[in-house]
């Protein structure tokens, strides 16, 4: 799939995203935005293809934020914000040129997307045996297809970025964040500029591992860093980690 074509398809998708309007589609038996044509009668009254479309589009919303779940939702809006800039940009080089943007983007990588053929027997060479018994005649074309293919899509990106680079870009999406109660046994003064909040698991592996690095920041940063920790047992796979963290607590609370 061609960058271009990869930036068409989202497009849609950013209409559900950002609550714009969606391009209208032009195929056979597909409805518009405002589509009146009748899909079913209830008692009398019509359901519209409209109606249809507009079901199915908060549904593939729904499906993919996970009912707007705030991280799963910022993450679809940035991806295909992305998506949507790059084609702006490239709608409006084009234009001044009187080219379209897959042809501008073909102007700009076709260079870059020749393959030789000492590059083409090369990756045979490293290549054949998950190949088979192939002659390197019989699949040469779609091995440089492959490469070709390859570059493209490499060369269209770097295109893409450096028209960014050009262009003024701002994004004002914010990351979301959770307020987090800095609340439970800590190292470090009660007002440190920075407080680190530890979600932890006696049992787990991992966490033992993180065990140095924290100790590390604390040696280096003793009056810039507080560190709080809160209990974290994952009972389903660290069946040890509740029965740990209750002696931890109970032994906190005595001093």
């Amino acid at each position: 799939m061609s960058l271009r074509l990869r930036l068409a398809i989202c497009i849609p998708v950013l209409a559900i995203a950002l609550g714009c309007p969606a391009q209208k589609s032009a195929g056979p038996g597909q409805g518009d935005a405002d589509d009146s044509t009748p899909a079913a009668n209830i008692d009398g009254q019509t359901v519209t293809l409209a109606e249809v479309d507009a079901w199915i589009k908060q549904q593939l919303f729904d499906q993919a934020t996970d009912d707007r779940e705030p991280t799963k939702l910022y993450e679809l809006r940035s991806r295909v914000l992305d998506d949507m800039i790059n084609e702006r940009l490239l709608e409006e080089e084009a234009a001044p040129l009187g080219l379209t943007p897959d042809e501008l983007i073909r102007n700009e990588t076709e260079e870059k997307t020749s393959v030789g053929d000492e590059e083409l027997l090369a990756f045979y060479e490293e290549n054949k045996e998950r190949m088979g018994e192939v002659a390197f005649e019989d699949v040469k074309s779609k091995i440089q297809s492959h490469l070709q293919q390859q570059r493209q899509q490499t060369a269209g990106k770097e295109y893409i970025q450096s028209l960014r680079t050009q262009a003024s870009v701002e994004i004002y999406l914010e990351v979301p964040r959770v307020e987090v109660e800095a609340k439970g046994p800590s190292l470090g003064p009660d007002d440190a500029p920075v407080t680190i909040i530890e979600f932890s698991d006696y049992q787990c592996p991992y966490c033992r591992r993180a065990e140095p690095v924290v100790q590390q920041v604390l040696e280096r940063y003793p009056s810039q860093v507080r560190f709080v920790f809160r209990h974290f047992p994952l009972d389903r796979i660290h069946p040890l980690a509740r029965g740990a963290a209750e002696a931890a607590a109970c032994a906190n609370e005595q001093g």
